[in-house]
């Protein structure tokens, strides 16, 4: 994102949990070894200082959803890792299908009752999709039992 001249102000880094512990551990160890060798500064990890990191559970960061019934992962999904957003280069618009108020009565405590339908979503701005990036893997598998509660694989 630096070369395509977004600013580095407002990126926000969305990562799944596994993500989060291994970049924890990462930024860790470049402490500790600017810590132990002062001549030798590295600053391999200094791109952490700079976005906001924000941990989402891994099953709501995939590829795929089926919304026919609420919210399902879907088997062929694959992991969203990590994606780099600067905030700016989305546009999320609301439309509202019905507004109302309840008049007072027993039901709503003698107060009146506010009701909304709305639908959000969001989309990319095309000249701006420089200010988004994904790094995307295939999903880890469940280990499958083979009926006595071992997983298969295991002695």
């Amino acid at each position: 994102m630096d070369e395509k001249r977004v600013p580095a102000v407002g990126r926000l880094l969305y990562v799944n949990s596994h993500t989060n512990t291994i970049l924890k551990q990462a930024d860790a160890l470049n402490r500790t070894l600017l810590i132990s060798n002062p001549n030798n500064i590295s600053r391999a990890v200094h791109t952490l200082d700079e976005v906001t990191i924000v941990v989402v559970p891994s099953d709501l960061i995939q590829t795929k959803f089926d919304f026919a019934v609420g919210s399902k992962t879907v088997d062929d999904a694959q992991q969203i890792d990590m994606m780099l957003v600067y905030n700016g280069v989305q546009i999320a618009p609301q439309k509202y299908s019905f507004v109302g108020f309840d008049q007072p009565n027993a039901a709503n405590g003698g107060n009146y009752l506010y009701r909304e339908i709305s639908y959000d979503d969001v989309f990319l701005l095309p000249t701006k999709s420089a200010g988004i990036a994904f790094h995307v893997s295939d999903k880890a598998k469940p280990a499958t039992t083979d009926g006595t509660g071992t997983a298969q694989g295991e002695a």
